[in-house]
């Protein structure tokens, strides 16, 4: 075994050369121009944008900063670069390094060997927009979710397990907002992986066992959205943010025109600023819209624009499977190999999967459109 082990190639550092990814590029060609459009129209971009791009565009360069690590037995030198660790997602590397981290902490540290069930629910356009720079508000509705869920989960514990009455019934769940869809447009989402019963104790004192629920019906989790749906409306109603009728005062527009102008072009879907602006990216099409049909054989929709899914899981010695669903909660906007740059100097995106309406993942299936 030692001398096989001798044998065996030695590990030998590598910069990763982010000035090589098409990401960096297209923040280093463009970011000069649309800061100083941004300054011309009188809508500065904030101080906080401007750190992250210029912390993006120093990260991982040795000559923007590194440290010098010496070998103690050979004394052999080498610099590694300062990285960004940002937070934002702008930088692919840091943000997955991030994502390992946590997600190898929350397998060893948090979520128990119990099965566990992703829950993810979308929300309409205009709650999207209250929740872009809403942290508070943006907290308030993930409690309001979580705990949705976690209703259910003790309405059918008492009705599968016949829970003597006093008895404690205790759920758990990690949940984590993502910012963007697929498409890099502003999505403000939750996801939750939430273990797939419930913990009961019956006596005071006593030891809680961890119970399995049945897989929710397609009914209950409707019910679920529309218990979030209708809790949401009434926060955002008593907060003046909602109203049948003209919109309320827009906080984010006087404080910050430029971060609201952006976010309502990404929510719409078409272009904020540039000679194309107020119209949507081209997109590249694999095959014909789904029919009505087709749709409704995905699964109906569930409340205005509160849309729940909770397909996904994994079973409670499945290690991987856990890993892989809380990879899916952490996991950046934008990975590098998304990402591309045509002949023409145009940047492309590929998608994840097919859309409803034809956009399609493989790019040997693409036609403009």
């Amino acid at each position: 075994m030692l001398a096989r082990a001798s044998l065996a190639a030695p590990i030998v550092y590598a910069r990763r050369q982010p000035e090589k990814t098409t990401l960096y590029q297209a923040v280093a060609e463009h970011l000069p121009a649309f800061l100083a459009a941004a300054d011309e129209a009188e809508r500065p971009v904030p101080k906080f944008v401007r750190r992250e791009f210029e912390a993006f565009l120093d990260c991982g360069l040795v000559e923007r900063g590194a440290v010098r690590v010496r070998c103690p037995r050979c004394g052999f030198d080498r610099l590694i670069a300062f990285s960004c660790k940002s937070r934002s997602g702008l930088c692919c590397s840091c943000s997955a390094r991030r994502m390992l981290n946590v997600v190898t902490h929350l397998c060893d540290h948090v979520i128990p060997d119990v099965r566990v069930r992703q829950w993810v629910i979308t929300v309409p356009p205009p709650v999207r927009y209250l929740l872009a720079y809403n942290a508070d508000l943006l907290a308030r509705i993930t409690s309001i979710f979580v705990h949705a869920v976690f209703a259910h989960l003790r309405q059918v514990a008492r009705r599968e397990l016949k829970v003597p009455e006093g008895a404690r019934i205790e759920a758990g769940a990690v949940c984590v907002p993502q910012r963007f869809n697929s498409a890099l447009g502003l999505a403000p989402h939750l996801h939750a992986i939430v273990a797939d019963g419930v913990w009961v104790q019956t006596e005071p004192n006593g030891r809680s066992t961890f119970h399995a629920l049945p897989e929710p019906k397609q009914g209950e989790i409707a019910a679920v959205a529309w218990s979030t749906c209708e809790r949401t409306v009434k926060l955002l109603q008593k907060r003046g943010l909602w109203s049948d009728a003209d919109a309320g005062e827009d906080n984010l527009a006087q404080k910050e025109p430029l971060l609201a102008a952006l976010a309502t072009a990404s929510i719409s879907g078409v272009l904020a600023m540039g000679l194309n602006a107020g119209q949507r990216p081209m997109r590249l099409f694999g095959r014909a819209a789904l029919r009505e049909e087709e749709r409704h054989a995905k699964g109906p929709k569930n409340a205005y624009g509160f849309d729940l899914h909770a397909g996904a899981r994994a079973s409670a010695a499945d290690r991987k499977g856990r890993e892989r669903l809380c990879g899916y909660l952490l996991r950046p906007p934008l990975s590098n190999d998304r990402l591309t740059r045509t002949v023409g100097g145009q940047y492309r995106i590929a998608l994840k999967r097919i859309w409803d309406d034809g956009t399609d993942v493989d790019p040997k299936n693409w036609t403009t459109g």
